[in-house]
């Protein structure tokens, strides 16, 4: 058995993200963290990856991956079904359970209709819980999509069984917040959950694609 091997990773996070793949070909991964800010260099991330060097992919073990990435994807939806859920059965931003911001003609702002909208205030410890156990399911989908681009199977076996703990901890999460909204306590904000996702998300691709700081505007690309 090769000895252990630590690595650091230090770059852009869809560059860092990129090599971490790639070197998680070269290794059996013990552990992976990250990212973390760059203290030194604002923009940058760090990772950290232990490992030993790898021996070939088993391919009968690769399917057996693959069924349990279905198994993870059938999770994440059942989560994100309860967390749209609404005693109404009306879904997400329902009229019954919290106003809807009128998206209308543009007002004085040049904002739409968020002309008269305020900012959330600061998130409560219900509302921090959702966005940042969803922000981790973000996260992992992501290290998973960088395992397909480059075909790295041991790195994808490694993240799909994160993504499988990530996806069971939203579950949990959100049947706790439905709960706590059926007992009558106050219900999270959208907006303010919303908020927390994409600041904390946009150092995650599958974040910045799903949950951009700027939407597309309606009609048009992103300049």
């Amino acid at each position: 058995m090769s000895e252990l091997l630590d690595v650091r990773v230090i770059g852009e996070p869809e560059v860092a993200e990129t090599a971490v793949a790639r070197v998680g070909e070269l290794l059996d991964l013990d552990r992976l963290h990250g990212p973390y800010p760059s203290r030194k260099s604002p923009g940058l991330v760090r990772f950290y990856l232990t490992g030993r060097l790898s021996s070939p992919a088993d391919p009968p073990a690769l399917a057996g991956e693959l069924e349990r990435l279905d198994r993870e994807a059938a999770r994440l939806r059942a989560a994100l079904e309860l967390l749209t859920a609404c005693q109404h059965g009306q879904g997400l931003n329902c009229p019954e359970c919290e106003p809807v911001p009128d998206l209308g003609p543009p007002g004085p702002s040049g904002r739409g209709g968020e002309a008269g909208m305020t900012a959330p205030t600061t998130p409560t410890d219900a509302e921090i819980r959702l966005a940042e156990q969803y922000v981790r399911v973000l996260d992992f989908v992501s290290r998973c999509a960088q395992a397909i681009d480059v075909g790295n199977w041991h790195y994808l076996a490694d993240k799909a069984a994160q993504l499988e703990d990530a996806a069971s901890g939203l579950a949990q999460v959100a049947r706790q917040t439905r709960q706590q909204v059926n007992a009558g306590q106050p219900r999270p904000r959208t907006e303010a959950v919303r908020a927390e996702v994409a600041h904390h998300g946009r150092h995650y691709r599958a974040g910045r694609l799903l949950h951009p700081i700027e939407p597309t505007p309606p009609g048009g690309e992103r300049p």
